[in-house]
């Protein structure tokens, strides 16, 4: 039986190092830096972290919850954090 795959998946995949060591390298202005290096650990919508607000973060719960007014489908979404 053939394997299904998911529509976009897997044509970058053996690129991932190659990203994530050209964002460590980058030395532009200070808020893309920082920006670039919290979009792989948290997989949001480039505009959702640009307008993420601290009041969001629930950093002893670890959890980063966007209210629902900011979101594409207008619920609320909540997004888990490393404990790093």
């Amino acid at each position: 039986m053939a394997r299904a795959q998911v529509a976009g998946s897997g044509h970058h995949a053996g690129k991932v190092g190659d990203l994530l060591r050209a964002i460590d390298g980058y030395q532009g202005q200070f808020a893309t830096c920082c920006a670039l290096k919290l979009a792989p650990l948290v997989f949001v919508r480039p505009d959702e972290l640009r307008r993420a607000e601290w009041a969001e973060l629930d950093l002893d719960g670890a959890e980063w919850r966007i209210p629902a007014h900011k979101m594409k489908m207008r619920e609320v979404h909540t997004v888990p954090l490393a404990n790093r």
